[in-house]
């Protein structure tokens, strides 16, 4: 089972940025990464039972919203990766999970996610060069919400009001951006 941690420190309020990060079409599409919303979520359109394809080339992410609890954390897991011609690539997901806490005056949000290749002698290989793709994209989405807010921060002439303060996340293997 390989794993991919990226953490980002946020200058604003938690709530805020747990509002990025489930606008998951604008937070998950780029120019080569198109994500749609398949199925909306039970309570919450972004939330739990919310189904979401993200797709770059001819690589298709099917996800599901496992777990939501607003502002802390969602859960995702991937029901399927398909590779060209739709074929269904031998690949299991644990879990994927965005948490959020409000440590030393900042929101920190700490991206984690387990997956396992399949396929005998190739299937390390393949989790390491996947990994290292997976932890560049999620830190680049991170780094892009960071921009986002702050440029509409800017626009709007505020400062981030004070989140009120939570513990600190149990210590993780993390790629810090």
């Amino acid at each position: 089972m390989h794993e991919v941690c990226v953490t980002h420190d946020f200058k604003f309020p938690q709530e805020q940025v747990f509002d990025g990060i489930c606008e998951h079409v604008e937070f998950l599409s780029t120019s080569s990464i198109r994500c749609r919303m398949i199925h909306e979520g039970k309570t919450d359109p972004s939330g739990l039972g919310a189904l979401r394809e993200v797709k770059k080339g001819s690589i298709l992410f099917e996800e599901a919203i496992t777990a939501f609890d607003r502002p802390n954390a969602y859960e995702y897991r991937i029901l399927a990766l398909r590779g060209p011609f739709k074929f269904k690539l031998p690949f299991h997901h644990e879990h994927g999970r965005l948490e959020l806490a409000f440590i030393d005056g900042q929101t920190r949000l700490v991206w984690t996610s387990r997956f396992h290749f399949s396929i005998p002698l190739l299937g390390k290989w393949i989790e390491r060069k996947l990994g290292s793709s997976i932890s560049a994209s999620f830190a680049f989405f991170l780094h892009r919400l960071d921009s986002r807010l702050q440029n509409s921060q800017a626009r709007a002439g505020t400062c981030p009001p004070q989140n009120r303060r939570l513990q600190p996340m149990p210590g993780q293997k993390c790629e810090r951006y």
